[in-house]
């Protein structure tokens, strides 16, 4: 598993009371929410200040100084350029988009795009600097026999210690034997943790046990005292499977997706696929569902269960959004065409593609608040050869629809869409809901990135 990510998103998640699914094409996107706020008052003035914040994409996130940056709504366009804090304001009306243009050495450019932007968004682009390790946490497993393999699994990864151990009397988890060491990194580290002991004998699990309450301090220590129980079991009925799923597979990761991890995949039979899946069910956790269908395009939900569940029924056909195919720019027209199957929409669209010029990587992230195909958003006029020619080959081309849980809006994530969604795919903070992500199929292979796959080869208009 990677290092983790720098987590700061979705912080008033709490506070917020529902969300607006009603999603209407616009310059990338002006959803129904926004242009009613513009239109409530007629006597009050709807300009306001936004603030990109851009950042270097090296792994330091330094702020990224002369990058131009365009803001776009009814008034027209304003260019701006980011000071030494690598920040550029404008006064916008609600609905705005606003498109950054920056550099990575001389070899690769990041044009992003957000749209459906309001006054008083405070919008951070690029960054993505890795984690930091910030302490070490120490767990008294016992003495370990022969063949014995004892694993601790916490906030931010796992630690094995291995048998033998010469028998003592008296002797158990605890009581002063073997000691596993656990490394803490900045993103999901927690003031206080539960910890999940699986213990395995000559390959086969005897048991788990969860220490809940771990006070956590850089450095410090606990015995492991809590009982052992059998290995529980995650029983997951799938059932209304549309035709066109091909197969379903399942993962369910204990305390979160840093811990116990276990996976299947099966093909529907009538409608229906039944899993049964070993799990530490004490600890609370994360399941995913992946379906794929015969294109090989693929829809994903992320949900944390509760402490106790042993049971997690899904009802694919109403879990399921649109297919989305991958998009096909057309650089003469200035658009990207998105074809979706289906009427679920979700509350966002992201898009993304890049192509390569004389030596330089050019890549295109856009987001909007609104769902099928889109116009290219104006660039500013000193960089407007970063947009893509009808000569240009595009490649890992990429569209995706995302579903936000039922407590959480766009209002909230927008100002960190690079990083709003990673307690969902690491559950390392307590979250409700369930999100949903249809993601267009891979282009020859390649990388994947989040919320979605990044798809890798060639593809000509």
């Amino acid at each position: 598993m990677s290092s983790p990510r720098l987590f700061v998103g979705l912080a008033l998640l709490a506070a917020a009371c529902g969300k607006n699914t009603s999603l209407t094409d616009g310059p990338l996107g002006i959803d129904a929410s926004t242009a009613d706020a513009a239109t409530a008052n007629p006597d009050a003035d709807p300009h306001g200040a936004v603030t990109v914040t851009l950042l270097s994409r090296d792994g330091i996130a330094s702020p990224v100084v002369g990058a131009k940056v365009v803001f776009t709504d009814g008034d027209g366009t304003r260019e701006k350029t980011t000071g030494d804090d690598g920040k550029a304001t404008a006064t916008v009306l609600p609905g705005a988009t606003v498109t950054a243009v920056s550099a990575y050495q001389d070899t690769t450019r990041y044009v992003d795009s957000i749209g459906g932007v309001k006054p008083g968004d405070d919008l951070v682009i690029g960054g993505g600097a890795e984690t930091p390790a910030i302490g070490t946490f120490t767990v008294d497993v016992g003495t370990l026999q022969t063949s014995e393999l004892m694993t601790i699994y916490g906030p931010c990864g796992s630690g094995s210690a291995q048998g033998p151990q010469p028998a003592l009397a008296g002797a158990g988890a605890g009581s002063g034997g073997q000691t596993i060491t656990l490394s803490m990194f900045a993103s999901c580290k927690q003031d206080t943790m539960d910890l999940v002991a699986v213990d395995e004998r000559d390959g086969t699990i005897q048991g788990y046990a969860v220490q809940k309450g771990v006070a956590y301090s850089d450095g410090g220590s606990v015995s492991l005292t809590a009982q052992f129980a059998p290995i529980d079991s995650l029983d997951a009925p799938i059932s209304n499977v549309p035709a066109e799923v091909t197969s379903v597979a399942i993962n369910a990761y204990y305390p979160n997706a840093n811990g116990y991890s276990t996976y299947n995949s099966l093909a529907p039979t009538d409608g229906k696929i039944g899993f049964a899946l070993p799990i530490t069910a004490a600890s609370g956790g994360l399941v995913t569902t992946s379906s794929y269908d015969g294109a090989n395009r693929v829809q994903s939900s992320y949900e944390q269960v509760a402490p106790g569940t042993t049971q997690y029924a899904v009802d694919l056909g109403a879990r399921l959004l649109a297919w989305v195919d991958a998009p096909s720019v057309d650089a003469a027209a200035g658009k990207v065409a998105v074809k979706l199957t289906g009427t679920a929409t979700g509350d966002l669209e992201h898009v993304r593609f890049l192509f390569r010029r004389n030596g330089v990587t050019y890549n295109w992230e856009l987001w909007r608040a609104a769902a099928g195909d889109l116009a290219l958003p104006t660039l500013p006029t000193d960089v407007t050869d970063h947009a893509p020619t009808a000569d240009d080959l595009i490649e890992q081309p990429y569209a995706g629809l995302i579903d936000l849980p039922a407590t959480v809006t766009y209002d909230q994530i927008r100002g960190r869409l690079g990083s709003a969604f990673d307690p969902y795919y690491s559950a390392t903070a307590a979250l409700p809901g369930v999100l949903r992500i249809s993601a267009s199929p891979y282009i020859g292979g390649g990388e994947k990135i989040h919320p979605s796959p990044s798809l890798a080869g060639p593809r000509r208009r």
